[in-house]
């Protein structure tokens, strides 16, 4: 498990559903759940190179990127 300043990466888990929509957990260090990086330009990474990706609309207009495992 790797960690994304207090949220943690959890790579064989779920997305955190809120963290994905709102760029923060509750739960924090504690939450079951994985917790993408986002960067800059609105796509989000596991950390590693591995695996295809697809984009996936964005509420607020960008486009993200969805790791598929």
């Amino acid at each position: 498990m790797a960690s994304t300043g207090k949220y943690p990466t959890r790579s064989d888990a779920e997305d955190c559903s809120f963290f994905v929509r709102t760029g923060t957990c509750k739960f924090g260090s504690s939450c079951k759940f994985n917790h993408p990086v986002l960067t800059v330009d609105g796509d989000k990474s596991n950390g590693n190179s591995a695996g295809s990706s697809s984009k996936i609309p964005c509420k607020l207009g960008k486009t993200a990127a969805r790791v598929k495992r």
